[in-house]
């Protein structure tokens, strides 16, 4: 390995959390032009990102589905739910949730979160979208 390629790999590294196998092949990949080769590394960088993020809403969405959301009067269930509904719907009209809220306690609803496993679903209940 010569001392040209071997401060370019080091350059790499400085700049990017990559191994030296990682800025080898970068380089080789850019025909051992050193700028050519960190614009590689930060594509394929921005796109391990965005493939976090898309794991990450994927597994939200996943645990929120599990997890119902009941409103109900004196043992009787007016209302059951998945947790995501109720958070797209807090989202898109808060407005709209808070006054929601708001009118279940005043008509001295409960409101329960119920875990996977733990609820038992009711006729007319609301089932997840996915």
């Amino acid at each position: 390995m010569s001392d040209e390629l071997l401060k370019k790999i080091d350059e790499i590294r400085t700049r990017f959390d990559v191994t030296y196998e990682q800025a080898r092949q970068a380089l080789a990949h850019a025909d051992g032009d050193l700028i050519q080769a960190m614009i590689l590394l930060e594509e394929s960088a921005r796109e391990e990102r965005g493939e976090e993020i898309i794991r990450k809403i994927k597994y939200f969405w996943e645990q929120s589905t599990k997890i119902r959301l009941t409103v109900s009067k004196e043992e009787e269930v007016l209302l059951e739910f998945p947790a995501t509904i109720g958070i797209l719907g807090a989202v898109l009209s808060p407005r709209l949730a808070l006054w929601g809220t708001v009118a279940a306690l005043a008509g001295k609803c409960q409101i329960q979160v119920d875990s996977a496993g733990r609820h038992k679903q009711e006729p007319g209940s609301i089932d997840s979208l996915g």
